[in-house]
């Protein structure tokens, strides 16, 4: 069987066939709890009690912006990815 050659002229990242890539490492590691499953810091400079905190802050955000669709659009005005009238701003645009 011919094996096939690589063409080396090409970045590697241009695309996913046939890439020399290497796969992303692991930072995270999945702990089953006996509620649901939940993600654990690994290689972090954060501590475990920093990433719950940040947990529970974005979970309450989430949480009273999507009480109606009028602050779910107010949300997203205020981050930056929406205008007043609904629709994408220029950095968001396809």
């Amino acid at each position: 069987m011919a094996q096939k050659k690589q063409n080396t002229d090409k970045p590697a990242s241009k695309g996913l066939a046939g890439s020399t890539l290497t796969p992303r490492a692991k930072t995270r590691k999945t702990v089953k709890s006996t509620e649901h499953a939940t993600t654990r810091v690994v290689g972090s400079a954060l501590t475990q009690a920093d990433a719950d905190r940040f947990e529970a802050a974005a979970y309450k955000v989430g949480r009273s912006a999507a009480k109606s669709k009028k602050t779910a659009r107010d949300t997203l005005v205020i981050l930056g990815t929406h205008t007043k009238t609904g629709r994408l701003t220029k950095n968001y645009r396809g």
